[in-house]
């Protein structure tokens, strides 16, 4: 809705005429099939919510199969994830390409928490570097990065140390949010900047720091009145219940 709403705001400043999304459209994107269904997003950083989305049905779906049984089920995962990497080969709309960088998260959490040996994971992680030396695929080296640094901070003792700095842990905190709205707000921030700016490299300057301290801003109040709420109120819909998997199950 948001974002519709600067789609109208944009309208009315630029006196132009601006395509809404239709009720079919809207429809589209509250299930997550955008991409899926070839619709126009309504903001161009939507594509990785329905990506997002298809890792969690696809890893519940992974979940049960794995507790119903006795085969290898994750393990063939990480097999088959590895393809996708390997042959660069992409299918628009689906999160079979980014599959590996969903599942090396997890995998490095179940290692942390013992429910992976840390040697399954660390097997894991050299595929991928070894996938990422043969196709320089950016991706992958971030993910890997990433997660083996998460490894890294929580099995040293670390992760409540390390990068404690306030202004670090305020963008880490409305980041999700940020991310989420940074298109419209950001576009909008600097259609009023250089309206009012004079068009030198300090006023050049001033715009991008104006913008920036507004779209912080506008995260925060995002986080504050929706992502804070939500998660408070998951947290209370959470079952009580144990875990999926014993704590010190192996694979």
């Amino acid at each position: 809705m948001l974002a519709i709403a600067f789609l109208e705001l944009k309208g009315v400043a630029t006196h132009t005429q601006v395509a809404l999304p239709t009720a079919g459209e809207f429809a589209v994107h509250a299930v997550y099939l955008q991409d899926v269904l070839g619709v126009h997003p309504i903001n161009a950083v939507y594509w990785s919510l329905c990506v997002e989305m298809q890792f969690y049905l696809l890893f519940c779906l992974l979940l049960a199969a794995a507790q119903r049984c006795r085969f290898p089920v994750f393990a063939a995962a990480a097999a088959v994830s590895l393809a996708w990497p390997l042959t660069g080969l992409h299918v628009p709309g689906l999160c079979l390409p980014y599959w590996h960088g969903f599942l090396v998260g997890a995998f490095a959490c179940w290692a942390l928490r013992g429910m992976l040996r840390p040697a399954w994971f660390g097997l894991y992680v050299a595929g991928l570097v070894a996938l990422w030396l043969w196709s320089h695929d950016r991706f992958t080296l971030v993910c890997v990065a990433t997660a083996a640094a998460i490894y890294a901070a929580a099995a040293a003792h670390k992760m409540g140390v390390w990068l404690r700095w306030r202004w670090v842990q305020f963008l880490g905190m409305v980041s999700y949010s940020l991310y989420l709205i940074h298109n419209p707000v950001m576009g909008a921030g600097f259609n009023v900047a250089y309206r009012v700016l004079p068009h030198t490299a300090i006023g050049e300057l001033v715009a991008l720091l104006a913008v920036l301290a507004f779209a912080c801003g506008a995260a925060f109040a995002f986080w504050w009145l929706i992502e804070r709420t939500s998660t408070a109120l998951s947290r209370r819909l959470r079952s009580p219940q144990p875990g999926l998997f014993p704590r010190k199950q192996s694979a």
